[in-house]
């Protein structure tokens, strides 16, 4: 990952860019906690976000599903295999799990058992050459009982914040709509 002052550079100059590109149009950024990864969103901008009207565009599962499958197990593991031929797809699993029990005391004993066990299942499957839609169970399962319901938790208490939610094509037009209206 950059630095910090990298990122924070880097984001700067975005910004800037896209006020040069649409003085006045509406910024819209998703809405994220205030560390990515290693790094962490200025606290001005981090605290902006926070009071900032919200749009919510709700994706059906199987895309959700889709796309997680493709960003964070085919792609990482492409950059894991990348760099290290040999042994990128065991650091690759190793990862993975360790990512899953950073969060085992919030999903309960349960549920953790049964999300590693998906998830291991899925790896092993992987591993003797078959293609990672395994992994699309545990992404499932962590989605339905775990994100979406703590997103709903969080959601309830900006609700005042709110200003558009719904399918996709609807949120891209409302979206459309007001940056269409903004002034220049």
């Amino acid at each position: 990952p950059p630095a910090q002052i990298d990122f924070e550079n880097a984001l700067a100059l975005a910004l800037l860019r896209q006020r040069h590109a649409r003085p006045g149009a509406p910024l819209f950024l998703e809405d994220e906690s205030r560390q990515i990864g290693a790094m962490s969103i200025p606290l001005d901008l981090y605290q902006a976000m926070r009071t900032a009207p919200l749009v919510i565009v709700e994706m059906p599962l199987d895309f959700r599903i889709g796309q997680i499958l493709r960003d964070y197990i085919g792609a990482d593991m492409a950059v894991y295999r990348q760099r290290d031929p040999q042994g990128g797809f065991a650091r690759f699993g190793e990862q993975l799990l360790a990512s899953l029990g950073r969060i085992a005391r919030r999903l309960g004993d349960e549920r953790f058992r049964v999300a590693r066990q998906l998830m291991q299942e899925a790896l092993d499957q992987q591993s003797c050459g078959g293609d990672d839609a395994a992994h699309r169970a545990w992404i499932e399962l962590l989605l339905r009982e775990y994100y979406d319901p703590m997103y709903e938790y969080q959601l309830q208490k900006s609700s005042a914040r709110v200003v558009c939610r719904g399918e996709y094509d609807a949120v891209r037009e409302w979206c459309l709509n007001t940056a269409r209206h903004a002034p220049r």
